[in-house]
């Protein structure tokens, strides 16, 4: 989501990137290398610890420096 972010992304606010681009949980699965099962699994986690939402169908980042530290994890 952080590289998608990089190319789709707009800053929505402190911390926030909203991703005014339709993308879908295929594609993230593609993206990724994974199963779509397994990215929907790790979204709603995501969006549980509100560190990404859904706008409208767009993705947002809610907390980068959040989505980042869990890459590093």
């Amino acid at each position: 989501m952080l590289e998608l972010a990089e190319y789709f992304g707009r800053e929505g606010g402190p911390g926030r990137i909203v991703m005014h681009h339709k993308i879908g949980q295929n594609d993230l699965a593609a993206t990724a290398g994974i199963m779509r099962e397994n990215v929907t699994r790790v979204l709603d986690d995501l969006q549980r610890h509100k560190v990404v939402s859904r706008l409208s169908g767009d993705y947002c980042i809610e907390n980068k420096a959040q989505l980042e530290n869990q890459v590093k994890l």
